[in-house]
C-alpha cells in the first residue's frame, strides 16, 4: 500500500465509523423519554453514552486523516523528491539528503544555495 494512500483511508474510515456511531444512536438510543422509569432512563443513557463513544471514534479517525493529509501535502510541496518522510527515511534538511554518505544537493539547487537563508 502507498502510504500517501492513508489520510484518505482514515478519512473514510473515520466518516464510516461516525455514521455506524449515528445509526447506533438512532437505531438503540433514539429520543429520549418525556417521563421515562429509572430503567428507560438507564436503557437510553447507556446506549446514549455508546453511541457518543462510536461517533468520537470516528471523528478521531477523521481529524487523524485530515491532519495527516495536510502534513503530507505540505511536505510533498516542498519537499517533491521524497514521497513520505517517514516510510522512505529521507530527510531533507537545508537542501541535502541525510541519509546518504556524501551530502548532495538536491536536483536543480547548490549545495551553497540550499545552505543560505531566504
Amino acid at each position: 500500500m502507498n502510504p500517501r494512500y492513508l489520510p484518505r483511508i482514515l478519512i473514510i474510515v473515520g466518516l464510516v465509523i461516525w455514521v455506524a456511531g449515528f445509526i447506533y444512536d438512532v437505531r438503540f438510543a433514539g429520543i429520549p423519554y418525556q417521563d421515562p422509569t429509572p430503567e428507560m432512563a438507564a436503557h437510553y443513557a447507556h446506549h446514549a453514552h455508546i453511541a457518543a463513544a462510536i461517533e468520537w471514534i470516528g471523528v478521531g479517525f477523521l481529524v487523524a486523516g485530515v491532519v495527516g493529509w495536510i502534513i503530507l501535502h505540505t511536505v510533498r510541496r516542498f519537499w517533491p523528491p521524497c514521497d513520505f518522510v517517514i516510510v522512505t527515511g529521507c530527510i531533507p534538511l537545508a537542501g541535502l539528503w541525510l541519509d546518504q554518505d556524501q551530502p548532495q544537493a538536491m536536483p536543480g539547487i547548490s549545495v551553497r544555495a540550499a545552505l543560505l537563508p531566504d
